[in-house]
């Protein structure tokens, strides 16, 4: 796939291919660099595919095009990693599960190009009952562990445990409530953003949201 520019408009590149459908296949051609308070990541080798996490990403699933775009979502892998922190540098991984890159073609030549970061969000109706975990009534195809789980009777910071099966979760704390109330509840599943896990130290995990605009838009 190449950027070509919109009969138009000139300021409008679109990518196109030859033919249709296209897949993409992407690899980084140098290091990649993630900064926070007093910690970088550097990242030697990462891939950015289309036909990754088909189904998990409602805004932005990163499918093969079948026509010419200004965007393409590509879903980016990282692997050889390695954190700097204070205390010296220690192995790291990458975890961009429910999360994809939506790239903007710019001018042939230009390296400055935009890449919006695009998550999982959406909202299911569910069966829940007081001082319980697990939920019931939902379709799982979309549902992964490590989502966030909002909605009334949710405590703050619950997330997606473990999939039990076709239709049930478990949560990672019990629903609130008193006695043992069943009823029905829209719960919203967020994914949690990019996640960086620095190895050797437990229980060390950092965590970067894309932005409010970036985030089902």
């Amino acid at each position: 796939m190449s950027p070509v520019s919109h009969e138009a408009d000139r300021c409008w590149q679109q990518l196109a291919a030859e033919t249709y459908p296209v897949e993409w296949r992407g690899v980084n051609t140098n290091v990649h660099t993630f900064s926070g308070p007093g910690f970088s990541i550097e990242c030697s080798r990462a891939t950015f595919n289309t036909k990754e996490e088909i189904g998990k990403i409602a805004v932005a699933e990163a499918r093969n095009p079948t026509e010419a775009s200004r965007t393409l979502a590509v879903h980016p892998t990282y692997s050889e990693c390695d954190a700097s922190l204070p205390t010296g540098t220690l192995p790291a991984t990458v975890k961009t599960t429910g999360c994809d890159y939506r790239l903007l073609a710019i001018e042939p030549g230009d390296k400055n190009g935009e890449a919006v970061i695009a998550c999982a969000v959406f909202s299911e109706a569910a069966g829940l009952t007081s001082k319980s975990s697990i939920v019931k009534g939902l379709d799982t195809k979309v549902i992964f562990v490590g989502q966030e789980v909002i909605g009334t009777g949710i405590p703050a910071g619950t997330e997606v445990k473990r999939v039990i099966n076709a239709t049930e979760i478990e949560l990672s704390a019990p629903v609130l409530g008193e006695g043992t109330a069943t009823f029905k509840e829209a719960l919203t599943f967020k994914a949690r953003g990019l996640e960086f896990q620095v190895l050797g130290i437990q229980g060390c995990a950092i965590t970067v949201f894309p932005p409010a605009r970036n985030n089902g838009s």
